[in-house]
């Protein structure tokens, strides 16, 4: 669609005059002018962008470059707060004039970093919390349906969908997304991009439009391992790892021990059996230890616990009176959508009304039972690592556990997407083991090279 470098190229020839941010910038701005019409990935634009990628010039002139980021075009999810002139919206109608008192953790720290946040993406209405399993990915009231770059058969998947086609389409070479339970992941594989899912808080919650404080979880979203990398060490709060992300790229594998993650319930399919197939085959050339494991899949179902936290989270947050949002509880937003049922009901609200039927009450013995479930579920799968000796596992198939247990979980192309199949191979690993997921991740991605751009408007007829 558009010219596809990876950041580490752009931030190389930024450094070396060949470009300028707001040369950049403008490049930026006009490919989403060609492509929104048909892809609809974006809500807002930044009025200011070329302001600000001018002053980003202006301090690289002087040899002050804040990070590795400055000077960078980067786009951020609509359900993550950016004080200023673009709106937060959720794409949902009720938040159509909606400004953010201030900027989400997250956004501060790419700001503070240098990067231009040239515009909000759309994303499934409520992060995919408001009518799941009746409304589309990528669908919203406010700004409708986000569009897959490659094929508009595939679907592109949510809820950071239009961050994920912004990455993939060219218009960005990075994103910001949201997780919950594969809202990351699933649109990285769907758009033949890069993410990762971090540890739970080592990216801060604050800011963003909650569904559940103890899963949700930002990450980014890019077409390179390297460029994930980079961007986690930037807006990583917490960073328990003794090296950079970026520096575990480069880490010699051989050392490495990686299980094959096979679920007795959920065998592979033919084309992500080729995927297995090819992984142990880089991995046993690179020296690495690999195993199969099968595991039985026993997760209790998210449902058990996460309407009882969306109505604790949700009401917390709009009735935060700093925040001043137009409705200040669930309740409120479920009566102005059927106020409004033909703009904002084509899908229903099923969620939302099986979150308002509970108590919202995290103490509730109910809830403390089914999180005590869940917390032994998770636990048995983490003794996966330690008995059996591994340290990354590795499987084609999107699995909750590590977004239930708060993992790190890194997705990476694994075809060429030139057919209405997508695949991606995911990296999982214990609690703040980012280097290790990494290295792995890197060392495959290198010796596959499965991405491939999306083809223009033209080849496309």
């Amino acid at each position: 669609m558009h010219e596809q470098r990876s950041l580490m190229t752009l931030k190389e020839a930024l450094d070396k005059g060949e470009i300028t941010s707001k040369s950049l910038v403008t490049k930026t701005l006009k490919a989403v002018q060609v492509s929104e019409k048909t892809l609809n990935a974006m809500a807002d634009l930044n009025p200011h962008a070329l302001y600000e990628a001018a002053e980003s010039d202006r301090l690289r002139s002087l040899g002050a470059m804040r990070s590795p980021l400055e000077g960078i075009p980067v786009v951020v999810k609509d359900n993550i707060f950016t004080e200023g002139a673009m709106r937060t919206t959720a794409n949902a109608e009720v938040l159509k004039h909606y400004y953010a008192p201030y900027d989400a953790d997250v956004v501060k720290r790419l700001k503070d970093a240098g990067a231009i946040i040239i515009g909000k993406a759309n994303l499934s209405e409520f992060a995919y919390f408001m009518a799941m399993g009746t409304m589309p990915s990528g669908y919203g009231s406010l700004h409708g349906q986000v569009v897959h770059p490659y094929n508009k058969k595939i679907d592109p998947l949510g809820s950071s969908t239009g961050s994920a086609v912004a990455v993939a389409a060219g218009y960005v070479p990075l994103a910001i997304g949201t997780e919950t339970n594969g809202s990351l992941v699933s649109p990285a594989k769907q758009n033949s991009i890069v993410t990762i899912k971090p540890t739970l808080h080592v990216v801060s919650q604050h800011g963003i439009i909650p569904v559940s404080s103890r899963q949700d979880c930002a990450g980014p979203m890019t077409r390179s391992v390297q460029d994930a990398a980079l961007a986690l060490d930037i807006i990583a709060q917490e960073k328990p790892w003794k090296q950079s992300c970026l520096e575990a790229c480069q880490d010699d594998v051989s050392t490495l021990r990686v299980g094959v993650l096979r679920l007795w319930d959920h065998p592979f399919s033919e084309s992500q059996n080729t995927v297995i197939k090819e992984a142990k085959d880089v991995f046993l050339k690179l020296g690495v230890c690999v195993k199969d494991l099968k595991f039985r899949y026993d997760l209790p179902s998210n449902l058990e616990t996460l309407p009882t936290e969306f109505k604790h989270d949700i009401d917390a947050f709009l009735g935060n009176p700093h925040h001043q949002f137009p409705v200040k509880s669930l309740l409120e937003l479920i009566k102005y959508n059927q106020a409004h049922h033909r703009k904002n009901l084509r899908y229903g609200q099923g969620m939302f009304y099986q979150s308002f039927a509970t108590e919202g009450n995290l103490k509730a013995s109910h809830y403390r039972q089914a999180v005590e479930k869940t917390t032994l579920a998770i636990e048995a799968f983490l003794r996966r690592f330690e008995e059996d000796a591994i340290d990354v596992l590795i499987t084609p198939q999107v699995t909750s556990y590590a977004a239930v247990g708060g993992l790190p979980v890194l997705s990476v192309p694994a075809k060429p997407l030139n057919d209405e199949n997508p695949e991606s191979l995911q990296f999982i690993a214990n609690p703040y083991r980012e280097d290790l997921v990494f290295k792995a991740a890197y060392a495959y991605e290198q010796a596959t090279k499965h991405r491939i751009p999306p083809k223009r408007e033209s080849e496309n007829g």
